[in-house]
């Protein structure tokens, strides 16, 4: 092969000038080394290829092949490279799920968390049905307010009544009284000294008229006063059971009044409770319905097995866990309108450290989806993060049934620590 390419050159030679020569040599050399990739280029291009671009590199490697079969050999290990990446990438992915399962163990019941943060409500509350809400709620209060002036009117009604009727009661014993005083007085008058009857009959006529006209003046004399006090008893009797009857009618009245009142207080209760169920619906609240009372605490339904086991496993450990939950769509709105103010912006738009102390708008506390606790230990509210009831909880007790921390308040529990 080697005679061979040395005889070609030399015929060639012979036809071309030495300067000819030189430049026939070097294409030839340039036009023979373009069919054969360096080994330096082949490193390159298997080691900068990146997995995005293993269709790019196996679907060059044919071409490599085609073109000069010595070189074909090394195709392979260029080809390889991917598959070296899957076994990486196929235990990468296992790690994750193993690391997923361990998750799942850890956190077996971790409860749902629909949160909706104070700075991004679900929906928004039109002025139109704030301004009706709030309404109706004014109405609330104002016929509350007169049920309430006319339960104590009738409440004072009737104790009067009461109280005349036990006069009344009192004044009848005393007459009694007082009529047995007057016959039995009577009946003495008509005595001697030693309990014998006078016979006045049998008597001379002299000394009837002389004995009666005696004992009626002594009958007369002695019962002067009790029967003054019976004759005034007897009024005062009459004056009493006036009095009486128009304490009754005026009761009787009121009565009706405060029947009528208690009627346009439920109307106005329903018109509110309409309102209120669609400013409910506007923020996606959730509804009585899903509230349940588990170990004492009213919460949502879904974390009612959560509760339960935090509860439990800080009483194995002699820690008495006690408090409140759920808070009500209407009491945050009445809590927004004490610490916030009254106006449609203080209580469903203006952010939560806009009020003191800070409140979260309605439709945002976590309380209001009964994802939320407070919590007491031993029956006072956990106020030290130093308390062993905060300890105990901060140490992943808590944190295993799913429950968080709010860092401002060291009694507030809830599924996001909010």
């Amino acid at each position: 092969m080697c005679h061979l390419a040395v005889s070609l050159l030399a015929s060639i030679g012979k036809v071309l000038s030495p300067r000819r020569m030189v430049v026939f040599l070097a294409v030839a050399f340039v036009v023979g080394g373009a069919g054969y990739p360096s080994i330096a280029q082949e490193t390159t291009t298997t080691s900068t290829a990146p997995p995005t671009s293993e269709t790019t590199t196996t679907t060059a490697a044919p071409t490599t092949t085609t073109t000069a079969a010595p070189t074909t050999t090394a195709a392979p290990t260029t080809t390889a490279a991917p598959t070296t990446t899957t076994p990486a990438e196929t235990t990468t992915t296992a790690a994750e799920t193993t690391t997923t399962a361990a998750q799942t163990t850890v956190t077996k019941v971790e409860p749902v968390d629909d949160e909706v943060t104070d700075n991004a409500p679900t929906g928004r509350v039109s002025e139109n049905l704030a301004a009706s809400l709030a309404e109706w709620n004014n109405r609330v209060k104002d016929k509350e307010a007169e049920l309430e002036k006319s339960e104590a009117r009738l409440g004072q009604l009737e104790g009067r009544a009461e109280g005349i009727q036990a006069e009344i009661e009192e004044t009848r014993r005393r007459i009694a009284e007082l009529e047995s005083t007057v016959v039995r007085q009577a009946i003495n008058s008509f005595q001697e000294p030693d309990g014998t009857t006078i016979d006045l009959l049998n008597a001379a006529e002299t000394t009837v008229g002389m004995r009666a006209r005696t004992l009626l003046n002594q009958a007369v004399t002695k019962d002067l006063d009790v029967v003054e006090e019976l004759r005034a008893a007897k009024e005062n009797l009459r004056i009493q059971q006036a009095l009486a009857d128009q304490a009754a009618a005026d009761a009787d009245a009121a009565t009706e009044d405060l029947q009528a009142e208690l009627q346009e207080l439920e109307e106005a209760r329903d018109k509110k409770a309409v309102f209120t169920s669609q400013a409910a619906a506007s923020l996606g609240v959730v509804t009585e319905a899903d509230i349940v009372t588990v170990r004492g605490f009213e919460v949502h339904k879904t974390i009612a097995d959560n509760v339960a086991g935090l509860v439990d496993a800080a009483a194995a450990e002699g820690i008495n866990l006690g408090g409140g939950g759920y808070r009500s769509f209407e009491r945050q709105i009445a809590t927004r309108r004490n610490n916030c103010g009254t106006s449609h912006y203080a209580i469903w738009e203006m952010s939560a450290g806009g009020c003191r102390p800070p409140t979260a708008r309605p439709g945002a506390s976590m309380h209001e989806k009964g994802l939320a606790l407070d919590l007491t230990c031993d029956g006072s509210l956990i106020r030290s993060r130093g308390s062993r009831c905060f300890q105990w909880l901060a140490a992943g007790n808590a944190a295993f049934w799913g429950f968080k921390n709010l860092p401002s308040e060291p009694w507030h529990w809830s599924t996001n620590g909010r």
